[in-house]
């Protein structure tokens, strides 16, 4: 029997035509899309009566329910994309197609940030930290964070850069820094390979305190092994690099050993099985002391914390 209540409705048509989820994800996404669609929370919903969503008040709110079940479930949409926003330290990032959706993972490369940031500059309040999001996509990095930064180190002056190589990107990264009220002052965005601007008018970043990126990094071979969601729908510009995904890690670090001040800091988030690599790289090894090859929430080595060696 077709189930009548609405939140019924979306459990069972997510469970018919998305079998893999779980029974978690699918009251999670009801949830989601209930609360998107009929403006209300979902305790709310959850008391109404059947008849209260088939009155006239709600008909747009129906058929934008089933627009949005089709797209999720036919056409395989992120459920992100299709709400418009996703989660990131507890803060709803607007996100488009334009951009990666945030991987709570990525939280983690914030965290180290911050942690870096206390110890380089405990003993060097007046002087401004300098830093750069490379690949910012949402902003979510680079917003989150500069509002750290003003949360807990109100004294302490910083500039922040945030790069991308998509113009659509750094549209979507600038409306979410001016939703949370950041001015240009505390993050610039630039149009930018890697840390080479594209414009003429834009000048690359020197004297970095640190670099902290999530670059491109899956190999184009392995492009079969995503799922729908992902390889369909998420820029493949910000998931695929050459080189079996070395090729912008590569550039990356070639560009930092120019940009990074002496002891200043690169943090990146790579592939599983990539970081120890990367990490014994002679390239690395040269100019970069491997402070950590740390891992994500499943336990993969997926971080590197390197720190630019003194010109000797």
């Amino acid at each position: 029997m077709q189930p009548s209540h609405p939140l019924d409705l979306i459990k069972h048509t997510l469970a018919s035509g998305l079998p893999s989820l779980s029974v978690e994800q699918r009251q999670a996404e009801a949830r989601l899309l209930g609360e998107s669609v009929f403006k209300l929370p979902y305790s709310a919903l959850l008391s109404k009566p059947a008849d209260f969503f088939a009155t006239e008040r709600f008909q747009s709110a129906w058929a934008n329910l089933h627009s949005l079940l089709e797209d999720r479930i036919n056409n395989r949409v992120p459920l992100q994309y299709l709400l418009g926003e996703a989660w990131f330290l507890g803060r709803p990032f607007s996100v488009s197609p334009a951009v990666l959706i945030p991987r709570p993972e990525t939280e983690l490369l914030v965290e180290k940030g911050l942690e870096l940031i206390k110890s380089s500059t405990e003993t060097a309040m007046n002087t401004p930290f300098r830093w750069a999001d490379v690949g910012t996509g949402s902003g979510c990095i680079a917003i989150s964070l500069a509002l750290a930064l003003q949360e807990q180190y109100p004294n302490l002056p910083f500039q922040g850069v945030a790069t991308d190589n998509s113009a659509n990107a750094l549209a979507v990264a600038s409306s979410n820094a001016e939703k949370f009220n950041l001015t240009t002052e505390a993050i610039h965005f630039a149009l930018a390979d890697v840390l080479e601007p594209v414009s003429s008018d834009e000048k690359s970043p020197q004297s970095l305190d640190l670099i902290i990126s999530n670059p491109p990094y899956i190999s184009p071979a392995l492009a079969i092994t995503l799922s729908a969601e992902v390889l369909h729908h998420e820029p493949a510009s910000a998931l695929f690099a050459e080189n079996e995904g070395f090729e912008v890690v590569e550039r990356l670090i070639e560009q930092a050993v120019v940009a990074l001040n002496p002891d200043g800091f690169l943090l990146m988030e790579v592939g599983s099985g990539m970081a120890k690599t990367v990490a014994g790289w002679k390239l690395t090894q040269s100019n970069f002391a491997v402070l950590s090859v740390w891992s994500d929430y499943s336990g993969h080595e997926r971080f590197l914390t390197l720190q630019r060696k003194k010109k000797v």
